[in-house]
């Protein structure tokens, strides 16, 4: 939590492998018009170079690469003031981060 809750700390993270985010887009070619992003994000402490935290967003419609940004703010904010855990913002996120700010309260 503490790594989640300082953000200098978070500047230091490692970002994802530039090589590697290729190679995995390369192999989702026929996903046009989405982001291969991390699934739980730096903001909740997420693995930047695990290949398994890799996945793809889409950039059009309602539910867009840039709305789950702003969705991740509200529970590390939370876990920050001690109203839910890491482990639940980073288990709503990674089980449908489209309903994750109503699963755990902070929405």
């Amino acid at each position: 939590m503490n790594t989640v809750c300082n953000s200098s700390a978070l500047k230091r993270r490692p970002r994802p492998h530039a090589t590697r985010a290729r190679t995995h887009a390369r192999a989702h070619a026929a996903d046009q018009g989405l982001e291969h992003r991390l699934r739980n994000g730096l903001e909740l402490g997420g693995a930047p170079r695990d290949p398994g935290n890799l996945w793809p967003e889409p950039h059009y419609g309602t539910k867009t690469a840039s709305t789950k940004d702003g969705t991740e703010t509200k529970p590390k904010n939370a876990v920050c003031n001690r109203t839910i855990t890491l482990s639940a913002a980073r288990s709503a996120i990674k089980n449908n981060w489209t309903t994750a700010l109503q699963v755990t309260g902070v929405g």
